[in-house]
């Protein structure tokens, strides 16, 4: 190869690029019409976290989510346990935060606060909840379809520890 001519490259700068984003486009798409399993409420995902005598929390999200008339409300369903290893709880948070694409991306969160993790003969109780997530300002309205949901727990102690777990992204549908 003669040093004083430029090289042939594979893929000009602008089609690496072009590639670069189509690709990152097709991951995002395929997320959001991942199949969800016909025929009723299903558990999606279930994140654990958890140490031997140290705190631990499990949340799960159900599918599909409920959407209200006016598409201003989404109500997602999913359950939570925890467990304080011994440490004072302050305050728990369970929280959903739900992203859907249309014409323009909704992004929303919705969460409630709790003071204890029950147990039954040292076996953390698991709760039911339901989440009201309504559209952060300026977001369009939800619609029927899929979403990208996220599910975490929050256990804040009295000695200043945290600990989170969470469902991590997970595909659901809403229904209504």
């Amino acid at each position: 190869m003669n040093m004083d001519q430029p090289r042939k490259r594979l893929f000009p700068k602008g089609q690496v690029l072009v590639f670069g984003l189509v690709f990152s486009m097709l991951l995002v798409g395929a997320s959001l019409v991942a199949p969800v399993l016909p025929g009723g409420s299903r558990i999606a995902n279930v994140a654990h976290a958890s140490g031997g005598g140290a705190p631990s929390a499990t949340i799960t999200i159900a599918s599909p989510a409920t959407l209200s008339g006016a598409r201003t409300m989404v109500l997602v369903s999913g359950t939570y346990s925890c467990s304080t290893g011994g440490e004072t709880l302050l305050v728990g948070f369970v929280s959903v935060e739900l992203f859907q694409a249309g014409r323009q991306i909704v992004a929303s969160s919705g969460s409630f606060n709790f003071f204890d993790c029950p147990q039954t003969n040292g076996i953390p109780t698991i709760i039911n909840f339901q989440i009201a997530v309504t559209p952060f300002g300026g977001s369009a309205p939800f619609h029927g379809g899929r979403a990208v949901a996220v599910g975490t727990i929050t256990l804040n102690f009295a000695s200043g520890l945290s600990f989170v777990a969470s469902t991590g992204n997970q595909v659901i549908s809403i229904k209504g």
